[in-house]
């Protein structure tokens, strides 16, 4: 949801998973009208990218996981994209079948093994058949969520088991894609973004970062991002700014020449100017929720949480707090600072406070 929007998704009010429309959570949540998006889909008031590119005229495609609704209405062909091939809940959710625009391609129980290479051969298609007019792909893929699945050609063929296999798997998915564009003479006029949604989960690896996913530590959330775009990014290059998956949006709108929506907060920022290595990060703060609350934030190298309770025990640790990290001297957040920086925690926390009566005062974003 945020990363379509370009907004944090508790303003969407998509805070919660999306269970499949059999499911009994689903059926309980829908009886009791609690969380009722979650059930429904995304709010038909939320503006999507690719709604916003259709009518600029691209050819809009989604390979892979919705996971934004899959009641009529709400399926993504009714939400800006004109094709559309994949999964409409998560790859754990039963029943799990492949739809090709709102009709099923692979029934229940599809074969997940070889579903890399299915959303492959999709994505280099929609490439293929668009290569003559503005197209926008986003290529969501399944692997490696649990339960993770490789195709017989990567089975076994990593040091790191079937996460490995499944990870060997997406990384040639993503080399096809960029010798395709290659081949079709179109690098040079696209921009190629490759991202995810969470830190590792059960398996994978952090690096230094603390914790995993469901945590809100730089485990769960920090993860890489890699673009490409010969001739305007420069090639090589990194950087240790910020940033988030709301970005896209305002980032492909400034590209295809659009305004942002002027009528709703849009919390995202336009990354080309980091990635062209042109400014700094332009997020003065960036905020951490668990599900709908405010529990932390960045302010350059300083993260504070605030004390909190939840019944994820994935979170028990906030129980202890408030907590202050330097990360760029304390980049495993290992060594709190709340009591040696008396001062900057109090302004941090007023900071946090003030940003959670403004998000709770306008909820949805509205202007």
């Amino acid at each position: 949801a945020g990363l379509l929007t370009g907004r944090y998704p508790v303003r969407t009010l998509m805070t919660n998973p999306l269970f499949s429309t059999h499911d009994a959570m689903n059926l309980v949540m829908d009886v009791l009208g609690r969380y009722s998006y979650s059930v429904t889909g995304i709010p038909g008031d939320e503006v999507l990218l690719p709604e916003v590119l259709q009518r600029r005229g691209y050819r809009t495609g989604l390979v892979g996981k919705w996971h934004l609704g899959s009641r009529h209405g709400h399926l993504p062909n009714d939400r800006g994209f004109d094709s559309f091939y994949g999964a409409l809940w998560s790859n754990d959710d039963q029943p799990y079948a492949i739809y090709r625009d709102d009709q099923v391609a692979i029934p229940a129980p599809a074969d997940q093994n070889l579903l890399t290479q299915h959303l492959t051969r999709e994505a280099l298609a929609f490439i293929r058949a668009h290569r003559d007019r503005p197209f926008f792909l986003y290529l969501a893929h399944v692997m490696p969520h649990e339960p993770i699945h490789a195709s017989d050609s990567y089975r076994g063929r990593s040091r790191a088991g079937l996460y490995g296999d499944a990870v060997n798997e997406v990384d040639w998915s993503v080399g096809q894609i960029l010798d395709t564009l290659d081949a079709l003479g179109l690098a040079g006029k696209t921009l190629v973004m490759l991202s995810s949604d969470n830190g590792p989960w059960w398996q994978g690896d952090p690096g230094p970062a603390r914790g995993r996913k469901l945590h809100i530590f730089e485990g769960g959330f920090r993860v890489p991002f890699l673009a490409r775009w010969p001739g305007v990014i420069p090639p090589g290059t990194s950087t240790p700014e910020p940033a988030m998956n709301l970005d896209l949006f305002p980032t492909c709108l400034q590209l295809a020449g659009v305004p942002l929506p002027q009528d709703r907060i849009v919390d995202g920022r336009d990354l080309l100017p980091l990635l062209t290595g042109a400014s700094a990060s332009l997020h003065d703060t960036l905020l951490f929720y668990d599900i709908r609350n405010l529990v932390g934030l960045r302010r350059q190298e300083w993260k504070y949480y605030r004390r909190y309770t939840t019944d994820n025990a994935a979170y028990w640790p906030l129980r202890q707090g408030p907590f202050l990290f330097n990360l760029h001297r304390d980049p495993t957040e290992s060594y709190s600072l709340i009591e040696s920086e008396p001062a900057l925690a109090s302004e941090l926390a007023a900071i946090l406070e003030a940003a959670d009566a403004a998000m709770m005062a306008n909820l949805r974003g509205w202007l």
